[in-house]
């Protein structure tokens, strides 16, 4: 789909959060080695992508996204929604 550009991973290193040339951002599982969200927001590349280290828990991740596009996105999920399998 594009090439990969940024990622990171989460404070408690059960999910990375990807971006890259098709415009996406993806949340991947560690624990299920797949994807296990992904979103479109931005309207070019994603080129830089970070995990807010003290807005995000155990239960709860918020992540921010900047693109080509110029835009500055903010993300939240749920683990429960990504990774039922988790406890």
């Amino acid at each position: 789909f594009g090439n990969l550009l940024c990622l990171a991973w989460s404070p408690d290193s059960r999910f990375i959060v990807a971006g890259g040339e098709d415009d996406f951002v993806s949340v991947i599982s560690v624990h299920r080695l797949c994807v296990v969200a992904r979103w479109q927001g931005h309207r070019a590349a994603v080129t830089g992508i970070d995990f807010d280290r003290w807005g995000s828990t155990d239960r709860s991740y918020r992540f921010a996204s900047v693109g080509k596009d110029g835009l500055l996105l903010l993300w939240e999920f749920s683990a429960a929604i990504a990774d039922p399998l988790l406890p």
